[in-house]
């Protein structure tokens, strides 16, 4: 087994190939957080949202997202996906707007 292949098995992912790519195989995922969305929640809200981006707080964004899912649901949906897909840039670049 490949040092690349244990990582990936330690780490619990797997890696695009053009092969797996081309076929259609694996799901693509879009970043899609949205802005106007995020420009709606309390204040509280989003700047605790904020904080725990800046510090890569995973933990503290999931929770934020059970909080949020009460006030948008699609929103916290959003979140969870960008987060699922160590994404936090396109929770961060939603805040900052």
């Amino acid at each position: 087994m490949s040092g690349w292949n244990c990582l990936a098995e330690q780490l619990g992912v797997e890696y695009l190939t053009s092969e797996s790519h081309d076929t259609g195989t694996t799901p693509q995922y879009v970043a899609s957080v949205s802005s106007e969305a995020c420009s709606r929640l309390p204040d509280e809200l989003k700047q605790a949202l904020k904080l725990a981006v800046l510090e890569l707080d995973v933990q503290q964004i999931n929770e934020l997202a059970a909080e949020i899912s009460e006030i948008d649901e699609g929103l916290a949906k959003q979140i969870r996906n960008a987060l699922e897909h160590l994404d936090i840039a396109a929770i961060q670049k939603a805040l900052s707007v």
